[in-house]
């Protein structure tokens, strides 16, 4: 009878052992697709950024050459590459939505 309880205590720790490593790799599992999200939204985040930063470097270019445009009389000439609006757009309707309600 000894031996009958020595196997089903011995089954009982690979049981409880088995148990506790698989609900350790889930809550790790778990918690690094949270750490993926939030890093997934931080690079999106950053790429608005980078966005924002384009939009400043035209508007000061277009700025620039209107003020120049006023004072000599000379015609505006082409400011280089288009704006990247539809995708400024898309940004922050996905990644910052608050910032759009504010916009409201």
């Amino acid at each position: 009878m000894s031996e009958w309880a020595g196997g089903v205590i011995a089954l009982l720790g690979v049981a409880l052992g088995g148990g506790l490593t698989h609900i350790s790799a889930a809550r790790q599992a778990r918690q690094q697709r949270r750490w993926e999200v939030v890093r997934h939204k931080r690079d999106k985040l950053e790429e608005l950024s980078a966005v924002l930063d384009e939009f400043e470097v035209a508007y000061r270019n277009l700025s620039g050459a209107a003020a120049l445009r006023l004072n000599s009389g000379k015609p505006m000439e082409p400011q280089g590459s288009r704006i990247a609006a539809a995708r400024l757009n898309t940004l922050v309707e996905f990644y910052a939505p608050e910032i759009m309600e504010t916009k409201k």
